[in-house]
């Protein structure tokens, strides 16, 4: 399975982590 990297609104991937550590929601909206 491949899954292109979508980025989020400041042009990074998307990650799991990046949504753990509460830097982005599940759409890529920036939290911090």
């Amino acid at each position: 399975v491949v899954i292109d990297m979508v980025p989020a609104e400041n042009h990074i991937p998307i990650s799991t982590t990046r949504i753990r550590r509460g830097e982005i929601d599940r759409e890529g909206n920036l939290l911090k």
